[in-house]
């Protein structure tokens, strides 16, 4: 997942650099990666009920092998690596609502 987000940053950057555009949103942003454990309080709820701190996105769901965005009603399952994206101010309050899902 990394490399994706990774790849789509580069492009990004230099597509702004090129352009006469506003600085990258990136800087203003964070990314974590998380792997839903087997038993914790995530797993079998649906995205909109992990509630997630504002301004905080699942972008990217792997299970199985394959990858899809999530929408709201989209079941998180036990194994799953979400991809979050949040405002940079974010981050710290999503680590640890993170840390309380991950909980028995």
């Amino acid at each position: 997942m990394r490399w994706a987000f990774r790849t789509l940053t580069e492009e990004h950057r230099r597509l702004m650099e090129a352009g006469d555009a506003r600085p990258p949103l990136v800087d203003e942003t964070a990314q974590v990666e998380w792997m839903v454990p087997e038993r914790c309080r995530a797993a079998h709820r649906t995205v909109r009920e992990l509630g997630l701190p504002p301004d905080t996105l699942i972008v990217l769901v792997r299970r199985a092998g394959r990858a899809f965005v999530p929408r709201g009603e989209a079941r998180i399952e036990p194994g799953d690596e979400l991809l979050f994206v949040c405002a940079r101010e974010q981050e710290a309050a999503l680590r640890a609502r993170l840390a309380e899902l991950a909980k028995a």
